[in-house]
């Protein structure tokens, strides 16, 4: 097993999957073919999020997606490349009252730089979240899931806190965001996280599926790319006691903030986060729920709700986000530790913590714009 590090939470989780089939199998994610029926094979549903049709035995097999037409997109898959086979699909099952993140690296099947704006993913039951990444640096393919130790170079193409998430940035967007795309490198070195914990009395089946589809090049006017802002890694919160988790990023150049969530555990009661540009302050989003945080978007045509927080429903500022040289994000956490443990920077909802902020930007600086803060 590789060694863990700081960011090992991001145990990335990723498999390929060029058709997830018909029936009980799925094709070989580190096929580069195409084994399987693609999702334009078509019922009028978007060719990103038709369904298959397999019978696992186990709860969500109505989440499985067929991936897109290989000229139009790819499939990343988390999950058993045949459910058929025990020692297979014991990889990825998961006992009542567990939790686990956990990882398998693989590379992208494009054989030419691509562009997209539109992704779409699912997770069986017992989700916490899905993040899909490459980073720069190559690693062998994973047989299973296995640990990772993943740093600041990642560049973040999906995230998803709940079990279905579509997002589709080239269609009813606002005029500044005509033409935004994100560049993925031929044959890249893909990452996918998932976290799953089981609250059940029976053993779950840890799956997911993200479709990515690709944008005409010839139309992609401004490159974006992801945030990836980390707070809290030095926390260590006592049982009983409350404790405000702070970090910021500030703009080393002229960019502007197309997006925002929160991602924190369950002790978290408040996630905020604040602009200050050209030393003014000014509150941008809130947000209590850390199992379905939700992703905001700035822009000219948006109106987002305003947070409420007797009610504790999350909500966010309207409008462009523009930040110049020195502008700055800064986020924070309030955690209230009710259980019997300290509560250090980790990934397990109930007895670790973390203060994160996740979304996009744009232009690109050629990467992540990333913040790391104790």
């Amino acid at each position: 097993m590789r060694s863990l590090g700081i960011f090992s939470w991001l145990a990335l989780a990723l498999a390929f999957l060029p058709g997830c089939g018909s029936d009980t199998k799925s094709g070989d994610p580190g096929s580069s073919g195409n084994p399987g029926p693609s999702s334009d094979a078509g019922t009028g549903v978007n060719p990103g999020t038709t369904p298959c049709n397999i019978h696992s035995g186990y709860e969500g097999d109505e989440y499985c997606i067929l991936p897109p037409d290989p000229s139009k997109g790819l499939q990343l898959h988390y999950g058993p490349k045949n459910y058929d086979d025990p020692e297979e699909v014991a990889k990825y099952l998961l006992m009542p009252g567990a939790e686990r993140t956990d990882c398998i690296f693989v590379k992208t099947p494009n054989d030419v730089e691509v562009f997209h704006a539109e992704y779409h993913g699912r997770m069986r039951p017992g989700s916490h979240h899905l993040l899909v990444f490459t980073r720069s640096s190559p690693i062998a393919d994973s047989v299973g899931p296995e640990g990772c130790n993943q740093g600041t170079d990642s560049a973040m193409i999906l995230g998803a806190q709940t079990p279905t998430v579509d997002i589709d940035n080239t269609r009813n967007v606002a005029p500044e965001n005509e033409g935004t795309g994100q560049r993925l490198a031929p044959h890249a070195q893909a990452v996918i996280q998932v976290h799953y914990l089981n609250t059940s009395t029976q053993p779950i089946l840890r799956e997911a599926w993200a479709n990515v589809i690709y944008r005409d090049a010839s139309t992609v006017k401004t490159l974006v790319d992801p945030i990836f802002f980390l707070a809290g890694l030095a926390a260590n919160i006592q049982p009983g006691k409350t404790q405000v988790s702070r970090g910021q990023a500030i703009a080393s150049r002229a960019m502007r903030l197309i997006s925002g969530t929160g991602h924190y555990h369950s002790h978290t009661v408040r996630f905020s986060a604040f602009s200050v540009i050209a030393g003014q302050r000014n509150q941008i989003l809130e947000d209590y729920d850390w199992h379905e945080p939700t992703l905001f978007t700035f822009d000219s045509i948006r109106m987002n709700p305003t947070w409420d927080p007797d009610a504790r429903k999350a909500g966010a500022s309207s409008g462009i986000l523009n930040l110049d040289v020195g502008d700055r994000i800064e986020w924070e956490c309030e955690v209230v530790n009710t259980g019997t443990v300290a509560l250090r920077f980790g990934n397990a909802v109930e007895t670790a913590e973390m203060c994160n902020m996740f979304g996009t930007y744009a232009p690109s600086m050629g990467g992540p714009w990333s913040a790391s803060n104790l």
